[in-house]
């Protein structure tokens, strides 16, 4: 799902269709009003009604779901509401952003829309999008589900084009072979010497007993397998702060109240120390900083090697334990939950301004007033109760049972598999979760709570000019040469002067101390 490839060829359709989008805003005169001046617009009253459904068009990134040909959430909510519900969706991410583009310069965008944060900035800016303001009051159950924060997230230019949708749980951390570590007669690691030794163990002991030396101590895939070393340290790993979406290189946070950016911090080169430390010993697997995701679990199901960092979700999901189990009736794979060093201590990160969508209506839905009514209407009933539940887990006593506030699925809740299509206000995620598995609700609250790093990097918009997906890529083969010892850490100076000197590095850090000064983050 992660696309970094192409950039640039993105990027140059990206402006082409910028430059139509400025023409049609100026053609089509879209303005909005200020709620400080004009009061809120009786929406039904204004209205003419229609003798039928009314019908919406709401546009998502479907990657390829298969709606089924009985669809029980469009009738329900058909039904219940008085609409005609249409959905579109786009193959991949590349796909609907396409889609988009070309709708947005024609000027017929959907009706209710999930947008991107550079798409969903662009469309604000050229008037693409309707100002929410004077229609807040149609929106108060939508804003007590997902708090004000998530509607300050997406305020452009002084005004509220649209809300976020809550991002989803931060639960990546290291796991580790249990059984292996029964076998060696060892202890979960707690500090970073405890870690290098059974990671050596691992490597050098037999843990399966094959009597072949052919496991690692750690294994992972090239954009995580040392994320949790770096958070260990105090610090997040500058290469991939910024998640697999957003190119943001370096992490941002605060440290005693002062804004600290991940390449300037100390912490950082005891951490790459550290790094280069266990590949040097012949821990790590040698493939791990060039494989990619799939491959890495593969190896782990296998047992290569016997410590990853992952996420529940291979590890503890009834489907994966099956496909481990498969592969080696034996393995017991767990989390370390205890892991601590002198600067820190915490297994990840959590970025206080992430984001999974933002939603949005356009500007041409000013002059359809009956619409507007149906879409607030929408997005209430499906904010919280029966219209949350539907859309979530399917029809009552159909696909889930409730009890109070327990919800228990049948066995008819796959049928439901695609709803998340019409979860327009999103969804309580670890709730959901524990309810869609609720055999992993104890290891996904556990993952949940572990300590992580707070950075601030989803506040930030990366400045103009600022090539990132270079600056990035420059990173992480820097950091390699770092720790693989092809560069000593005495260069590292040298490192952070090129950045500074060719990619325009300190572009990025002013931004970031002048948008979090402006949203109150940094005093």
């Amino acid at each position: 799902m992660n696309k970094r490839e192409g950039v640039t060829l993105r990027r140059n359709i990206k402006l082409s269709v910028l430059s139509v989008l400025l023409l049609s805003s100026v053609l089509t005169g879209c303005t909005s009003t200020s709620p400080a001046t004009s009061p809120t617009p009786a929406v039904s009253d204004t209205a003419t009604k229609s003798t039928g459904p009314v019908a919406i068009e709401t546009s998502i990134n479907g990657w390829g779901v298969k709606i089924p040909e009985d669809d029980f959430e469009k009738k329900t909510l058909d039904e219940k509401l008085g609409l005609n519900l249409k959905v579109t969706s786009g193959l991949n991410a590349d796909d609907y952003k396409a889609q988009l583009n070309v709708r947005a310069a024609s000027n017929s965008l959907p009706d209710l829309m999930y947008l991107e944060k550079v798409q969903y900035q662009e469309f604000a800016k050229n008037g693409l999008l309707l100002d929410l303001a004077p229609y807040l009051d149609k929106l108060k159950d939508v804003k007590s589900v997902l708090g004000e924060e998530n509607f300050k997230k997406s305020v452009v230019n002084g005004k509220q084009f649209g809300f976020t949708l809550k991002p989803n749980l931060f639960v990546e951390a290291y796991w580790i072979r249990k059984d292996w570590l029964d076998k060696l007669g060892l202890k979960q690691p707690t500090t970073p010497d405890e870690l290098f030794n059974v990671a050596k163990a691992f490597t050098e002991n037999d843990p399966d007993g094959n009597g072949k030396k052919d496991t690692y101590g750690i294994t992972g895939d090239a954009s995580t397998v040392f994320n949790g070393i770096f958070t260990l340290f105090g610090t997040v790993n500058s290469a991939t702060a910024g998640g697999p979406n957003i190119p943001m290189p370096g992490g941002f946070y605060l440290r005693d109240g002062k804004l600290i950016n991940s390449l300037y911090d100390p912490n950082t080169k005891q951490a790459l120390a550290y790094i280069q430390k266990l590949i040097a010993a012949n821990v790590v697997d040698p493939d791990a900083t060039s494989a990619k995701p799939a491959d890495s679990t593969t190896k782990a199901y296998q047992g290569k090697a016997g410590i990853i960092y992952n996420n529940w979700t291979n590890f503890a999901r009834v489907d994966s334990l099956t496909k481990i189990k498969a592969a080696n009736p034996n393995a017991e794979w767990v989390l370390i939950d205890n892991l601590k060093s002198p600067l820190g201590g915490q297994v990840g990160i959590v970025d206080a301004g992430a984001v999974s969508q933002y939603v949005a209506i356009p500007a041409t839905l000013a002059k359809s007033p009956e619409k507007l009514d149906a879409i607030f209407k929408l997005l209430s009933y499906t904010s919280k109760g029966e219209g949350s539940n539907l859309v979530q887990f399917g029809v009552k006593d159909r696909h889930f049972t409730q009890d109070g506030d327990k919800i228990t699925l049948t066995d008819k809740a796959t049928e439901a598999s695609y709803s998340w299509i019409y979860q327009f206000v999103g969804r309580p995620e670890q709730q959901y979760l524990a309810t869609k598995f609720p055999a992993s609700a104890a290891v996904i609250k556990k993952s949940v709570e572990l300590p992580r790093i707070t950075i601030l990097n989803g506040f930030i918009d990366l400045p103009e000019g600022f090539q990132a997906a270079d600056v990035r890529r420059y990173i992480e083969e820097e950091f390699l040469k770092f720790e693989y010892g092809k560069s000593s850490l005495d260069d590292y100076d040298k490192f952070l002067q090129t950045l500074e000197k060719t990619f325009k590095y300190t572009l990025l850090v002013d931004q970031a101390n002048k948008q979090l000064k402006e949203n109150g983050t940094l005093k």
